[in-house]
């Protein structure tokens, strides 16, 4: 059943059997806005679910043009979501067919509204966490009764579609990460002095996939120089900053794991950057990547950063990342510990500092003659031939 002066030329179970057969949900959810704006007519349509997995209103906008443009996808925090839902929300359907109409209300209509009608998908004696939103009836004509039934189904149908479109995005995600830690795994266990960069950018990539992240770069340590050099950006280009400063600084001399949810109430933390880039950075988390301790007695038994690893603003979530991510990276960097401990990344050293006495490589020789037998991650023993050490060093 349409509503308004002219009739689609399908009803509403029509559009709902031909929504049901597509097996994609974001495409479900862009072909159930194409029947909003055919059985609903008005100018702009807006969907509203709460997600109870991280609290958060998954908001889907249709555009003017539905039947050519897809719906926009964003998260907004629970508080943000407007008064107008949040009346809904609390007191089930809102139809207004002029802005004189809201004068009584406790909330001020958006100046673009003119009409509107919102219904939410479920009845009034249940609490319901999700809406749809129709503003602005086409061609200045206003919303019949006979609407709210459509209205209602649409926003029934829609519920169930954005929960859909969530199950299925979470199952990709897990499958991205699911890829990204194997390749990880492939990469420390393949890798090898020819490859070295490879390998640096393989989990400096794989890395910002399996966590999620919005940048993720890895830092090298030159101790003697007391400088941290990029082994791997997202731009390309070499980061070079003094041992000590900022976040990745404070990682590298502590060999301590930093958690931020939010970078700017964190004193280490250079805004500058973010002020020269026009990025904004939130959360981050950065870890070392230790060799193994070494010395005699529990007392005397050390670990030395050689690299950092930094993380830059969880894509899936504004309040960071999780514990559950701290901890796994934890895990990954002491992999790749053992991996630059027995030398993998010696070339790679190397060749960063040419022309520069090749002090780092001399420093992790150092290391590897600490403990010249041990079982490296593959499972084969891996003897170190001093004068091979030398040999690199020179």
């Amino acid at each position: 059943m349409g509503c308004g002066s002219s009739v689609p030329t399908t009803g509403f179970h029509e559009h709902f059997r031909y929504i049901c057969s597509i097996r994609n949900p974001e495409t479900a959810v862009h072909e159930l806005f194409k029947a909003a704006a055919k059985l609903i007519e008005c100018e702009t349509t807006e969907l509203c679910l709460l997600n109870e997995e991280n609290g958060k209103y998954l908001v889907v906008t249709g555009s003017s043009n539905p039947e050519t443009e897809t719906p926009s996808f964003r998260e907004v925090e629970k508080g943000c979501v407007g008064e107008m839902y949040d009346y809904v929300f609390r007191n089930g359907p809102l139809l207004l067919n002029s802005r004189d109409e809201a004068s009584g209300l406790s909330f001020e209509l958006d100046k673009e509204i003119n009409t509107v009608l919102v219904v939410p998908a479920a009845d009034s004696e249940e609490r319901s966490t999700c809406l749809m939103c129709f503003k602005n009836k086409a061609s200045g004509k206003t919303f019949a009764n006979q609407c709210l039934e459509d209205a209602e189904s649409l926003s029934y149908f829609g519920e169930m579609l954005l929960k859909t479109y969530l199950l299925h995005k979470r199952e990709v995600n897990n499958e991205i990460q699911c890829t990204a830690l194997l390749d990880i795994i492939k990469a420390v266990g393949t890798a090898n002095d020819e490859a070295a960069n490879s390998f640096l950018f393989t989990v400096s990539r794989r890395s910002q996939e399996l966590f999620r992240a919005e940048k993720c770069t890895m830092y090298v340590v030159d101790k003697p120089r007391e400088i941290l050099w990029s082994a791997s950006t997202d731009s390309g280009k070499q980061i070079k900053l003094p041992l000590g400063s900022g976040i990745v600084g404070a990682v590298a001399t502590s060999c301590k794991t930093v958690n931020i949810k939010n970078a700017y109430e964190d004193s280490r933390f250079n805004k500058e950057v973010d002020t020269q880039t026009g990025y904004t950075t939130k959360s981050i988390l950065c870890a070392p990547v230790t060799t193994h301790a070494t010395g005699e007695g529990d007392k005397d038994r050390k670990r030395e950063c050689v690299a950092v690893i930094q993380l830059i603003n969880k894509s899936t979530s504004d309040g960071g990342f999780p514990k559950e991510d701290e901890e796994l990276l934890n895990q990954l960097c002491e992999i790749l510990g053992d991996r630059i401990t027995d030398g993998i990344l010696l070339e790679s050293f190397r060749s960063q500092f040419v022309g520069s006495g090749v002090t780092v490589v001399n420093e992790a020789t150092r290391k590897l003659n600490v403990r010249p037998r041990r079982r490296s991650i593959t499972g084969s023993i891996s003897e170190v031939d001093p004068q091979t050490l030398e040999a690199l060093a020179e």
